[in-house]
């Protein structure tokens, strides 16, 4: 059961951080004509990949499969960010959840 619940949350935490990953790639590439907007680039790339890799390590919770894997892909998933950093905040109780269910792995 706590790691369907921690795989739910680093889902979801992934999926608001790839949003807002997203966002900022798009609103750097919308204004790059009035100013630079390459560290605005930079930001929104790396909270997509954060958020990829949050989503992949809930994804392997739920499945209750390598659990350091799914361990280590939601720890970088807590620095997806996210709305007021919620995607950080569902990674991290994830990440809680996944590493007490270290028994419940194959």
């Amino acid at each position: 059961m706590l790691p369907m619940a921690g795989g739910i949350c680093c889902v979801l935490g992934g999926i608001f951080g790839m949003g807002y990953g997203a966002l900022y790639l798009a609103l750097g590439s919308s204004y790059s004509a009035y100013f630079d907007t390459g560290i605005l680039m930079i930001c929104g790339a790396l909270m997509l990949i954060f958020g990829i890799m949050g989503m992949l390590g809930g994804v392997l919770a739920i499945q209750k499969k390598n659990w350091a894997f799914a361990l280590i892909c939601g720890i970088l998933g807590i620095f997806s960010g996210g709305p007021v950093f919620l995607g950080s905040i569902l990674c991290l109780i994830g990440v809680i959840l996944i590493a007490v269910s270290r028994d419940s792995f194959r």
